[in-house]
């Protein structure tokens, strides 16, 4: 039934649930986690987008040519 158990497993890729997964993403349709860039983006033609990380540090909704800098 393709279940798997243990304390510790490394998995570098394959499907889980509809999500693919990489060495640094997990995807779907419209859901991007990026390890590797240290982002998350949610949604598509509208999207939003949370990259921290390195000096290109930001949060847009929409266009990334609009974004409102915002401090939290």
């Amino acid at each position: 039934n393709g279940e798997i158990t243990g304390s510790t497993v490394l998995f570098t890729g394959g499907k889980v649930g509809g999500f693919k997964i990489t060495s640094t993403q997990i995807t779907s349709s419209n859901l991007l986690f990026d390890s590797g860039n240290s982002k998350i983006v949610v949604g598509s033609a509208n999207k939003i987008t949370i990259q921290g990380g390195g000096t290109d540090n930001f949060i847009t909704m929409g266009s990334k040519g609009k974004v409102y800098p915002y401090t939290i």
